[in-house]
């Protein structure tokens, strides 16, 4: 099946915020409702391209360098599994395929290879949206369960067109230089810094506390779903030396994945005031869009400096 809207934030996520299967976003200054199918997605936005020599040097270069020399291997390995599909479509050649058939089927992995992955993975992260939803954050205290929702939220930390625009601003002189075609490496890439995120993140044995948000000001999310609260107002792209996830899951309810030790109790209950204040930190890291369950809540951020950058 080829999927051609392919979502950069998980649709089943966003229905958190819909009554009657409609949510409000705010984009562009202009508030509308939507369902969750309309929103956070772009035409094969995960499209990618075989990987080649080249592409494998930049990435080793670039992105795997710094790394450990058992996420080298680790990485590498990966790389390797993503890429072999396109590696194979040569042997198809050989047992005779006919031509026309290979190029529709080259055509098919460069728009859906990564889309599927994400799919795949999406499967079995709906445990942890459906325990969060509930207020339950039980499977962190099981190391194997923690491991796993950290890479499921670091994903969701990178796989964003936010994300992405962040990091080609990072290395912007870096791709003008050497030839450095980030779009093409991006969907690898960005697995990769989401496999590096969780690990970092699982040996500095962070806490997790759940907001609980009963006040008048609910919760609201956005095209950046889950947003290091300690860089806001650092430039994006520009790295922060303390990574402190939020993450709202409901109008009500969102995590806190931190290190401060001032978060005491694994449940925490927020005024008004704070709930705000978490909402500011969604819109200003947000790419184009926020969203929320009511119009009224967007209104406050309409008269702001709001993203201008169109969806296709």
């Amino acid at each position: 099946m080829n999927k051609k809207k392919q979502h950069y934030v998980w649709r089943n996520y966003l229905n958190s915020w819909t009554v009657n299967d409609q949510l409000f976003c705010l984009r562009s200054g202009k508030i509308f409702s939507s369902n969750a199918e309309g929103v956070a997605v772009e035409n094969y936005f995960y499209h990618t391209k075989e990987l080649n020599q080249d592409d494998f040097n930049l990435i080793e270069e670039f992105v795997l360098k710094p790394a450990s020399p058992f996420h080298k291997i680790f990485h590498r390995n990966w790389l390797k599994a993503f890429n072999m599909p396109f590696r194979q479509l040569t042997s198809l050649k050989e047992l005779g395929f006919e031509e026309e058939k290979i190029k529709k089927f080259r055509t098919w992995l460069e728009n859906n290879i990564y889309e599927e992955l994400l799919s795949e993975y999406e499967g079995g992260w709906n445990i942890f949206l459906s325990e969060l939803q509930c207020g339950k954050m039980d499977f962190f205290s099981d190391n194997a369960e923690r491991m796993g929702f950290l890479f499921f939220l670091a994903v969701q930390y990178m796989r964003t067109d936010r994300m992405k625009n962040a990091v080609s601003q990072s290395v912007a002189k870096t791709m003008k230089k050497d030839g450095f075609d980030l779009e093409k490496i991006w969907n690898p890439v960005s697995h990769i810094f989401a496999v590096n995120v969780a690990f970092d993140t699982y040996n500095k044995k962070p806490k997790l506390c759940m907001l609980e948000n009963e006040s008048f000001v609910p919760f609201i999310t956005g095209d950046q779903p889950v947003v290091n609260i300690s860089a806001t107002n650092i430039s994006p792209g520009q790295p922060s030396d303390k990574m402190e996830l939020y993450y709202p899951v409901t109008p009500n309810l969102a995590v806190l994945l931190t290190e401060n030790e001032t978060c005491q109790t694994d449940k925490v209950s927020v005024s008004s005031e704070e709930a705000g204040c978490y909402n500011d930190h969604i819109f200003q890291n947000s790419h184009n869009s926020i969203y929320a369950q009511t119009k009224e809540i967007l209104e406050q951020f309409q008269s702001r400096n709001v993203k201008t950058k169109s969806q296709n």
